[in-house]
């Protein structure tokens, strides 16, 4: 079965003008499997699939040995002595999945050093610190051994589908750098960088086939060495190895074969191992690593640019030369080849979340069913019934127990149903703002289970609202006099506030949002006087009034003079913000007026609605957005919807 990937290729291909013979010759396809795929437009066919033949594979390897490793007198057996309908083809493919049909692969044990015939790779494990901490981590090289190139990239993990994505990467980079003529310096190596969502610089490892598109070519050597690793070999080792037929098969699709050097004869690999010695000495000393996706942007550079043009050995051959010359000696990787993928299956849960690697991927529309996930390098894609649903790329090495769903379409309104809420991040950042704040958690974070993810999450909350000199005097407080309880930590954070007096030098917005009768009017009113004892001018006024005197303003085009008296005061107060709707051109003007007093003069709100509440009455979207931006940016917020109102009980009716 040929994958869709490739069928998209073909067809592609195809419309781009290329004839029906080439594509068979390039592709190694039947003309008539061609034909076929370009009247399906490259598109999966509908299964078909007749009910699979079981065969004993005991009886299998009986059969073979009896019949001297003749497939066809084994057909002939299975049918008519123990008849079992199996087809000839069948059968072959499944004496190369056992193994058994599959020949012993002879080759010398030195090989000359010739353009175009041999290729490297193997592992190491070196522990690296990332971001100040030692990790264990696996180095996989592939080296060129004519040229002496290099491919350098480190995994957490590595098993058989990393190496296969990783000889994808090498192969299809060395592909990209023979068309693009190769890189000539550092800078123009990094001038090759794609752009990634937000501007991020995003190196070619990370997406190799996104510089030249899929139009290229590609180049392999003949043979790759490799050391006796389970990941490509099924059994024996050396001349007697017999390779694994899925990795046979990936090497076959790319032009090349594996082969096993004898046990003890290291030097076989030589270049190979005396790259990793060269990372050892020359690479990783004297280099800090933020993260993984840092490591190997390093690690791409190094191998790629700097060892590129670095002249090696006592010849003193320089790779990107020797390249130049070997590149007609290698074998084309055919255009458009597809990367390699794992299918993993998953159940999909209430809310349209399925999970892969500790991350949850939604599933667009309102089917419930099981999906595919095909999981590639660096992105994965979910299947149902054979039609692709989303794509989305794999997140940053860590990064786990986090929700994806796709851009441009509506995202879904509720959380995965299994999914935790840790406060670990939450922790580790306030542990970072200063030694006291670890103090203050070591005493105050002894309940277990949600109380303890509960206060983390409101004390985290608290940092985000007031400026961090604020939040230490407030911490020491309360760890000097034992306070816990988060309504008294919040009063306190109040009255640091209120005795710092920074908010008017600083010009920052305070913005108090709860209930009506919590005495939000009260504290606001509290810090105007107080700014007008110390010599400010302030004024107060309610959004009602406010809305009035911009709507007038309208009416005789004073404007610009309305305007100019709301900026004047050094602190405002605007009470009751939401209790009306306000019409679009006065709309405009509020968000004029907090816009020009933006880090200039502080403002005072107050407002029974939360933000998320306040499109109701500015009825603009954009400008909801926007406004809230601008006054929370430089600003104390402080959510009382939990403080207990200050008015009496209404009496009740007799």
């Amino acid at each position: 079965m040929i994958d869709a990937d490739k069928r998209s290729a073909i067809f592609a291909l195809h419309q781009e003008g290329m004839g029906l013979r080439e594509l068979s010759w390039r592709l190694r396809l039947g003309r008539n499997t061609v034909r076929r795929i370009i009247r399906q437009q490259g598109r999966m066919p509908a299964p078909v699939r007749a009910e699979r033949v079981r065969i004993d594979p005991q009886l299998l390897e009986t059969l073979y040995k009896a019949c001297d490793g003749r497939a066809q007198r084994v057909h002939e057996k299975l049918v008519e002595e123990e008849g079992i309908e199996v087809t000839y083809p069948t059968l072959t493919r499944r004496l190369r999945e056992m193994g058994i049909s599959a020949p012993a692969k002879s080759r010398c044990d030195q090989v000359p050093d010739e353009p175009g015939a041999e290729m490297q790779h193997d592992t190491t494990v070196y522990t690296i610190k990332l971001d100040g901490r030692p990790v264990r981590l696996v180095a996989s090289l592939l080296y060129l051994r004519y040229s002496k190139r290099r491919y350098l990239k480190f995994y957490r993990a590595f098993n058989r589908f990393k190496m296969k994505s990783f000889l994808h990467e090498a192969l299809t980079f060395w592909a990209i750098a023979a068309k693009s003529g190769w890189i000539c310096n550092v800078g123009q190596a990094f001038s090759l960088f794609s752009k990634q969502a937000g501007g991020t610089p995003a190196p070619l490892w990370a997406n190799p086939t996104g510089f030249c598109g899929n139009s290229f070519w590609g180049y392999a050597a003949r043979d790759c060495i490799i050391d006796n690793t389970n990941l490509a070999r099924l059994r024996g080792t050396g001349q007697a190895a017999l390779i694994v037929p899925e990795m046979e098969r990936f090497g076959a699709s790319y032009g090349f074969r594996f082969l096993c050097h004898e046990i003890g004869h290291a030097n076989r690999k030589a270049g190979e191992e005396r790259s990793f010695w060269t990372v050892e000495t020359n690479f990783l000393p004297g280099r800090t690593f933020r993260s993984l996706e840092d490591l190997n942007t390093q690690a791409f550079e190094w191998a790629t640019v700097r060892m590129e043009h670095r002249p090696q050995g006592k010849a003193r051959l320089v790779p990107a030369k020797a390249f130049e010359h070997e590149q007609s000696y290698l074998i084309e990787l055919p255009a458009h080849l597809p990367a390699p993928y794992k299918v993993h299956e998953r159940g999909t849960d209430q809310y349209g979340y399925a999970a892969f690697e500790g991350n949850y991927y939604w599933v667009p529309g309102t089917k419930r069913e099981d999906v595919k996930v095909l999981q590639y390098a660096d992105r994965l894609k979910l299947y149902r019934a054979r039609e692709c649903l989303a794509e989305y790329p794999l997140p940053a090495d860590g990064v786990k127990n986090a929700k994806f769903a796709p851009p441009g379409q509506p995202q879904p309104r509720h959380n995965p149903s299994n999914r935790r809420r840790p406060t670990e991040e939450e922790e580790k950042r306030l542990r970072a703002m200063d030694e006291s704040v670890g103090r203050y958690l070591d005493f105050a974070l002894k309940p277990k289970g949600i109380a303890r993810h509960h206060f983390l999450r409101q004390l985290f909350a608290l940092s985000r609202e007031i400026s961090p000199e604020v939040f230490l005097r407030v911490i020491e407080r309360a760890l000097r006099y034992r306070i816990v309880a988060m309504p008294t930590l919040q009063r306190k954070a109040l009255l640091s506030i209120y005795d710092a007096f920074d908010y008017m030098a600083n010009a920052q917005n305070i913005i108090w949002v709860g209930p009506t009768g919590c005495g939000k009017t009260g504290l606001a009113t509290a810090f105007l006087i107080d700014a007008v004892n110390r010599g400010y001018n302030g004024r107060f006024v309610t959004f009602a009034e406010l809305v009035g005197d911009l709507r007038a303003s309208g009416a005789d085009y004073s404007e610009a003079k309305i305007l100019k008296q709301y900026l004047a005061p050094d602190c405002l107060l605007i009470d009751e913000l939401g209790y009306i709707e306000i019409e679009p051109a006065q709309v405009g003007l509020f968000f004029t007026l907090m816009q020009r007093r933006h880090r200039k003069r502080p403002t005072l709100i107050t407002s029974n609605l939360g933000f998320s509440d306040w499109r109701s009455f500015l009825k603009n979207d954009h400008l909801t957005v926007a406004l809230i931006d601008r006054l929370t940016s430089n600003s104390y917020v402080f959510n009382m919807k939990d403080c207990r109102g200050l008015r009496p009980a209404p009496l009740p009716i007799p």
